[in-house]
């Protein structure tokens, strides 16, 4: 029986062996995906010499980005301004939203990513008393064009374009950002009467983190951000949002800290 005893013996140790090698790599793979999924897509450990990570806010996980472009078109981390403009002709993958929303403009259309995200900020507001209303979604830049022109010729150049960015610069575009507002009757037959409540804004620069966006034109920061105060415009960012927005750095700043290069 010693030389069954020995094999059997052997083969109990290989297969202890083997099942501590599987655990550290499924742990490993497991571990890494988690550490880097910040913008909805899962890294996998091949892949990390590709990214580099920011420190913003002491105690909390680094923001994890790819070092190459990373804020190109295409991404959660998209960076548009008036200085950096998207193709005339550029258009995301767009889905239609199934939340409730303004129809005088027609289906309200998002990213994937951020549709889903919306419709889990919406029925988390719901939960806590808070009924919304998309005003409005993804625009093409010849929306964007003519919406300017309506602004411009009710409120004048310079206010308008305090508001309404440059076609091509704006986050509406992109197909991550998103203008919410209180439900309402008039606010579903016509964009243009929606509004929003200071508890619903309260509401939002709270909670909207935790589903993934920010807001990405904050009250005071109008000097970076090129934009007056809009409590209403989410910007989707993904799992990075609420230490983007405990750090206190708009999208620009922190975009200017990542790569500084752009702004010189």
């Amino acid at each position: 029986m010693k030389p069954f005893r020995g094999v059997f013996g052997g083969a109990l140790i290989i297969l202890a062996v083997a099942a501590i090698y599987l655990y550290w790599l499924v742990g490993l793979n497991t571990s890494t995906n988690h550490l880097y999924d910040v913008a909805g897509k899962k890294f996998m450990q091949s892949q990390v010499d590709y990214l580099q990570s920011v420190a913003l806010v002491r105690g909390k996980a680094a923001i994890t980005l790819l070092k190459n472009d990373p804020f190109r078109p295409g991404t959660p981390w998209v960076y548009v301004s008036a200085r950096y403009k998207l193709p005339v002709n550029y258009s995301p993958p767009l889905v239609t939203v199934t939340v409730p929303h303004s129809t005088s403009g027609g289906d309200v259309r998002l990213s994937p990513l951020a549709n889903k995200a919306i419709a889990r900020l919406f029925s988390g507001a719901e939960h806590e008393g808070h009924s919304l209303m998309v005003s409005s979604g993804y625009r093409s830049a010849n929306q964007q064009q003519q919406l300017l022109y309506q602004t411009e010729a009710t409120q004048g150049s310079a206010a308008a374009h305090r508001q309404i960015a440059d076609p091509g610069a704006s986050e509406h575009q992109t197909g991550y950002a998103v203008d919410v507002d209180d439900a309402s009757t008039a606010c579903q037959m016509d964009a243009g009467a929606c509004s929003i409540s200071s508890p619903t804004a309260a509401w939002l620069a709270k909670n909207a983190p935790r589903y993934g966006f920010i807001i990405r034109y904050p009250s005071g920061k109008e000097a970076t951000t090129g934009i007056k105060y809009e409590p209403w415009h989410l910007r989707y960012v993904g799992k990075a949002a609420p230490v983007l927005t405990a750090s206190k750095l708009t999208l620009d700043e922190f975009v200017q800290k990542v790569d500084p290069e752009l702004f010189r």
